[in-house]
């Protein structure tokens, strides 16, 4: 049998020793590998972080960026069961008396009682067939055409498919043992000009009265909203609206009406909103830093271990570096137009934003 030998086991050297020393010696391109797939792996994490801090700083840069961004507006109210309000960056400073004289309410109708249906299955057309016309407001008749066995319930789902600003709805004005459904429409949109008009009906709902027994029965009026804006006892300024939220009753201010004030009146308060204005400037300041520091903390170089951070020599750091210090100072009271009110900015001072904060109330 052959036999394995290997020169120089007699010769006192330690062979084991050396077999040892090339695996190790194998070894070292794998670890660099290794090393520098963990450096690259930390890398790609702390830019990713990075990444993370500039669209935070850009974010918070961006709600800085225009005029009305700093020109902002608090408005109070004092009975918010009467109506809320927000301001623009358009509304003008002072103190409003409003009196909520009357809400704008959508129209809704329904065929009288003596002319209901005791169920949702029965026939309302008598002939071969039979048609349904309806308008809202000033604009065009819509026409809903009905078999010789459509329902009650057809005639609401044919309306509602139209989409013609009316939702139809069937009512059991009646009780359970002895019901009496009636078809009930109501306009979408409030206000006295999209009142509900039958046109054409050629049903047994009969909402034109052509049987003498038939007819419509108001359920809500179709009305505009009314306020008062001024004193009562000078010389106010009465707004109707067909609509419940008001956008030119106060110049820059939504007003959105929830309930009538009777007699009495609410105040409307609209001044500067300064706390908004300095929380976007500390958030920007604040994003700013977070976003320097990062970086500092891994742009180091150790001249003892001859090592730099993660970010040492960065080409990408160093230009994001370099866009930190293309202005040394900016100031917000020009953009903003905050002359004449207040000052507000940021400036960099070493490596840190500091924000910067003025009001006079002149």
């Amino acid at each position: 049998m052959a036999t394995i030998s290997f020169g120089g086991l007699g010769n006192g050297l330690d062979f084991g020793q050396v077999v040892d020393q090339l695996v190790k010696a194998s070894r070292i391109p794998v670890e660099r590998l290794t090393a520098k797939k963990s450096t690259l792996n930390s890398k790609s994490t702390d830019y990713a972080t990075l990444s993370t801090k500039l669209i935070a700083l850009q974010s918070a840069a961006d709600k800085l960026r225009l005029p009305s961004n700093f020109d902002r507006s608090s408005v109070s109210v004092s009975d918010s069961t009467v109506l809320t309000a927000t301001g623009s960056s358009s509304a003008v400073q002072g103190s409003y008396t409003v009196k909520v004289t009357q809400l704008a309410q959508s129209h809704q109708i329904t065929n009288k009682a003596a002319k209901a249906v005791t169920s949702t299955t029965t026939d309302i057309v008598s002939g071969g067939s039979g048609t349904f016309t309806f308008r809202v407001g000033s604009g065009t008749d819509r026409t809903v055409s009905l078999s010789a066995t459509a329902t009650i319930e057809d005639l609401k789902t044919a309306i509602n498919d139209l989409g013609a600003g009316v939702t139809a709805s069937v009512i059991n004005a009646g009780s359970e043992s002895s019901p009496a459904y009636r078809l009930a429409l109501t306009a979408v949109s409030t206000g006295a000009g999209n009142a509900v008009t039958i046109v054409t009906d050629n049903t047994d709902l009969d909402f034109l009265n052509s049987s003498g027994t038939g007819g419509t029965d108001t359920l809500q009026a179709a009305q505009d909203a009314v306020i008062v804006v001024g004193d009562p006892a000078l010389n106010p300024i009465t707004f109707q609206r067909s609509s419940n939220t008001m956008t030119d009753a106060i110049t820059g201010v939504t007003l959105t009406l929830n309930k009538t004030t009777g007699s009495g009146t609410v105040s409307v308060n609209v001044s500067r909103d300064v706390t908004a204005v300095q929380t976007g400037i500390k958030n920007l300041a604040t994003a700013y830093n977070e976003v320097v520091t990062f970086i500092n903390e891994r742009n180091t170089y150790d001249v003892t271990t001859k090592k730099g951070g993660i970010f040492f020599n960065e080409p990408t750091v160093r230009t994001v570096l370099s866009q930190r210090y293309s202005n040394r100072q900016r100031r917000g009271g020009a953009a903003c137009q905050c002359r004449g009110r207040f000052a507000c900015g940021y400036s960099i001072r070493g490596t840190d934003a500091q924000e910067a904060w003025s009001h006079r109330s002149d």
